[in-house]
């Protein structure tokens, strides 16, 4: 028999194991307590926590996916099993699809467009009943938002125009609502300088930030600095690189297109690179991470690519619907589909969790910190008018069972229940958790 992986770096001498349904996650437990999650096959690990006080005795993945866990601590629990901790829930399932999100620069509040009921603002801790802000305005589907600063939110309509709203703790007014494109503005993005807008009509704009910020009154002769122009269908997405030299768009036509926005004052915007037929469907979404371009499609997948170059470095695969967001969190890539499933990956391709963010039709997802626990933290935007909160890299806490009075050293499962046997002389059988579709 020959040997195929070798897991170390284990805090204390292992007690355990079991494989999940997949066969791509070991879970490990050891004499101290704690449990350790491996993606054995890249020798990679996901996630540890201290499970029990003592030993853990049994680690045992459930029908569901759900890890059991009972050590001498006398405790029975139950776990994920993966990393993604539910947070929190805002807006109503009263409210129609929540179509977009934006955080503003700390990570405080979260501004959500919806299809016909404008935009609300939600303000930090996420779990206490805090009073959105409502900003009013008319039916027309919000269909991107992005931050300026702290209090200047722009939001991209469905009629094509854009709407810059003034923000305040408890009231907003809006500064300026003028048309930019001659159809629905479908991504914003932003960067020190610049605010770019992409639509239905091909079409890029951009846009200094300091003509949409400072006049306190509505403004129909609001110019754009640039039109840009090179794709043949709707454009869907935009971002700048982190420096704010570059702008990727990304299209209905399956490219992505590299402008150079370098000192637009003094030269007129460029297309630096273009890469044709990227992905077999439109391109739904796109971010950098780094030097580097990521891009999501209606095709399922999502790429990475070298701008340098316009050589593809990697190809993650694995949902089954349309993506309809993408972000990162340091070496992370985070993937969310249409159908709510969320994907997290290294760069190397390894997938490291997946768990399902929302239980409707998902339109958008974004990442931000929150500004107290530094958490990295992910927002879902539901078509049942939602938004599910998660932090897509923290284990969720354990549910704890109670019964039995001693060590329990043994357990056996079925696709409903599992039993479990204790030094107090006793069996016990238990239902197998129902997910509750957070």
């Amino acid at each position: 028999m020959n040997k195929i992986s070798v897991m170390e770096d284990h805090d204390a001498s292992i007690r355990c194991i079991s494989f999940s349904s997949t066969g791509k996650v070991l879970a490990a437990g050891t004499l101290v307590g704690s449990i350790t999650l491996w993606s054995w096959q890249e020798n990679i690990i996901l996630g540890s926590f201290k499970a029990h006080s003592g030993c853990t005795s049994v680690a045992r993945f459930l029908s569901n996916e759900e890890l059991l866990t009972a050590g001498e601590d006398c405790k029975v629990q139950i776990c994920k099993g993966h990393l993604g901790q539910f947070w929190s829930t805002l807006g109503s399932r009263t409210l129609s699809p929540a179509l977009c999100m934006a955080s503003n620069l700390d990570g405080s509040r979260l501004a959500v467009g919806h299809h016909s009921d404008g935009i609300w603002i939600y303000s930090q801790p996420w779990r206490f009943q805090t009073t959105p802000i409502h900003l009013q305005g008319s039916h027309v589907a919000v269909c991107s938002l992005a931050w300026l600063h702290h209090v200047f939110l722009v939001a991209g309509l469905g009629d094509g125009s854009l709407c810059v709203w003034k923000t305040f703790e408890s009231s907003s007014d809006c500064c300026h609502k003028f048309k930019a494109h001659e159809k629905a503005v479908m991504g914003l993005g932003v960067s020190d300088k610049l605010v770019a807008s992409v639509s239905e009509d091909f079409t890029i704009g951009l846009w200094l930030s300091e003509t949409l910020r400072p006049a306190p009154a509505l403004d129909a002769s609001i110019s754009p600095l640039s039109i840009l122009r090179g794709h043949t269908s709707g454009v869907t997405c935009c971002a700048f690189s982190l420096d704010g030299n570059y702008l990727a768009t990304g299209s209905k036509d399956r490219a992505l297109f590299l402008w150079d926005v370098r000192d637009p004052l003094q030269k007129t915007p460029s297309l630096l690179r273009s890469l044709l037929f990227c992905h077999q469907d439109w391109i739904s979404s796109c971010a950098w991470i780094g030097t580097m371009l990521l891009s999501g499609s209606n095709d399922g997948t999502v790429c990475l690519w070298d701008m340098t170059t316009s050589e593809r470095v990697q190809k993650f695969l694995g949902h089954q619907s349309p993506i309809c967001g993408i972000t990162t969190e340091k070496d992370h890539v985070i993937s969310m589909g249409r159908d709510g499933l969320l994907i997290t990956w290294n760069l190397q391709g390894v997938e490291e969790t997946r768990f399902l963010a929302h239980p409707s039709q998902t339109n958008h997802c974004t990442g931000f910190r929150d500004p107290w626990q530094k958490d990295f933290m992910l927002a879902a935007a539901g078509a049942d008018g939602t938004v599910k909160i998660w932090r897509p890299l923290t284990i969720e806490q354990p549910q704890v069972l109670f019964g039995h009075s001693a060590s329990v050293y043994a357990a056996a499962a079925t696709s409903s229940s599992f039993l479990t046997i204790s030094k107090d002389k006793s069996a016990r059988i238990w239902a197998v958790p129902k997910n509750d579709g957070k």
